[in-house]
């Protein structure tokens, strides 16, 4: 099963280790290989959100999805290779500076000698995860959008 799942992202798994590089490297092929998508919101398709229903619709199914799916995914991805993560709830502020509701989004964060970031389920935040320092979001590994940018779009707690 992950192994189709690596072999989407066009990542092989021999060449993985527990470490800063490879986080990077799968956060980065994700977001290049598995875009975005809310299409079975708008068409009033129910989403199920268990990992064989998500799978086979991005992975066997060769489509995207949206945050709850795409991080749940990369996330279990993420364990099963053997980093330590988690989930986060994030909030995501609009142009008009209002930010939305808890559970809008989510997130994960993933523990190695240092706490980063990911996020593989939002349209334009950031290619390589971010490192957060001292339970606040440091200036990091970020393209696109500016890093302050990103911070006036982004908040978050464990959940």
């Amino acid at each position: 099963m992950w192994k189709e799942y690596l072999d989407r992202i066009g990542v092989e798994r021999e060449k993985i280790s527990i470490d800063e590089i490879s986080l990077w490297e799968l956060h980065e092929k994700h977001l290049l290989s598995i875009p975005f998508e809310d299409l079975d919101i708008h068409s009033n398709i129910p989403i199920i959100l268990n990992i064989n229903s998500i799978f086979d619709k991005v992975v066997r199914g060769n489509r995207g999805g949206f945050c709850y799916e795409l991080n749940y995914l990369f996330c279990n991805l993420l364990r099963e290779i053997g980093f330590e993560a988690h989930f986060i709830s994030s909030r995501i502020y609009s142009d008009k500076g209002i930010l939305g509701p808890e559970f809008d989004h989510m997130s994960i964060v993933v523990t190695l000698k240092d706490k980063w970031l990911l996020d593989v389920g939002y349209g334009d935040l950031f290619i390589r995860p971010v490192k957060i320092e001292n339970h606040s979001k440091s200036k990091g590994n970020t393209t696109g959008l500016g890093f302050d940018d990103m911070l006036d779009k982004l908040d978050w707690q464990n959940i």
